[in-house]
């Protein structure tokens, strides 16, 4: 199955919704069910109860990273052990939250760490992916809508989940689909921002962020041009897309390589259309 799921959350102005609806590309008719998880309090709580909920799923996540590097834990815990400053600058909650995951889920900090480096600690084939938003100027609603379908294989789907979370020092509400034991991917938080993404490639590997706590740290943002500065002020490791929306219905799209990022305008001011393809005119010349 080349498509495992597709998934779209609409951003409505003034009243952002929390549905996540997930469809399985074979057949349409047909929702795919992956478990909720939930989680309130510290940065090592929610972590915790993360852990606890997951943790035969977070297992089978750990062995399907073995399997498809053909490296064990230890050989992958020490690289994952080197994105520590990376996420430590971004946001020193997430690593007490990564050890809370550990501690619930009986793991080691470094397993726990595997789970957020995941594409560099695996580098799987290009995850293919479109993703778009749309603003209400643009549907026949006059909601703004973002989403993206999923390329990635059958497999994942044995460890995907839906995590809702409810920080309790003031960061926003969210809920997000993700898989096991990694903190955040793409969803929506309760001022509606939203963000998807989609592969980007021929970008060697530098040491940065991986993609995946930059994504979670969007979800404490208020608007799309606050996601934009922050990705814009954080390097990462590898190239990627992401596409935002705000309940306020602003949108925006950002190309994202280890040396820098490019917001791409559309050609239709209501909309935000990415594959993975450069489109930007900074980074055209990287294209194939």
């Amino acid at each position: 199955m080349a498509v495992l799921v597709g998934t779209i959350i609409p951003a409505r102005q003034g009243a952002p919704s929390s549905a996540i609806q997930t469809l399985g590309w074979d057949d349409y008719t047909t929702v795919n069910l992956f478990p909720l998880v939930e989680a309130a309090g510290s940065a090592y709580d929610m972590g915790y109860a993360h852990g606890a909920q997951a943790a035969g799923l977070i297992e089978r996540y750990l062995g399907f990273i073995e399997k498809t590097t053909g490296r064990d834990r230890t050989a992958l815990g020490a690289g994952a052990l080197t994105y520590v400053p990376f996420i430590e600058a971004l946001s020193p909650a997430y690593l007490e939250e990564v050890r809370g995951l550990a501690d619930g889920a009986r793991i080691s900090f470094e397993e726990a760490m595997i789970c957020q480096v995941r594409g560099a600690a695996a580098q799987p084939a290009s995850e293919g992916c479109t993703a778009f938003a749309i603003t209400g100027e643009g549907t026949t609603e006059g909601r703004t809508y973002a989403g993206q379908n999923q390329d990635l294989g059958p497999e994942f789907s044995d460890f995907g989940i839906v995590l809702r979370l409810r920080p309790g020092d003031g960061r926003p509400r969210l809920v997000t689909f993700t898989f096991a034991g990694q903190l955040g991917y793409m969803g929506m938080n309760e001022h509606g921002v939203a963000h998807f993404a989609n592969a980007l490639g021929n970008a060697p590997s530098r040491p940065g962020l991986t993609h995946y706590p930059l994504k979670r740290r969007c979800f404490e943002m208020g608007t799309v041009e606050e996601c934009v500065d922050l990705v814009s002020r954080h390097r990462t490791c590898s190239a990627g897309n992401m596409v935002f929306c705000d309940g306020d219905g602003g949108i925006a799209d950002v190309e994202i390589r280890p040396e820098g990022v490019a917001v791409f305008d559309d050609d239709h001011a209501c909309r935000r259309l990415h594959t993975n393809h450069y489109v930007s005119r900074e980074f055209a010349e990287h294209e194939d």
